[in-house]
């Protein structure tokens, strides 16, 4: 998850070069990598097929603090399983 919220970054100076190094070094890592985006990707068209949360104003609706952190988790766990 770290990688796919970094790579979505305005500033990616060094960025894709120790990306691609943390891809090499384990065939896992990329397919890891793969599974979250999918999972991000399946998870925006669900709130976008929702009106009610595809109007939703990002602002607030946006975790902050602890509940980030627990939605990350939340996110790598199922990815996990």
């Amino acid at each position: 998850m770290d990688w796919l919220f970094r790579n979505r970054e305005q500033d990616q100076s060094a960025t894709s070069v120790e990306f691609e190094a943390w891809c090499a070094r384990d065939p896992a890592n990329r397919a890891a990598y793969d599974d979250a985006r999918r999972l991000l990707g399946d998870a925006r068209s669900a709130i976008l097929s929702d009106e009610r949360l595809a109007t939703a104003d990002p602002k607030a609706t946006r975790p902050r603090g602890r509940t980030a952190i627990v939605a990350v988790a939340l996110v790598g766990s199922a990815i996990g399983a």
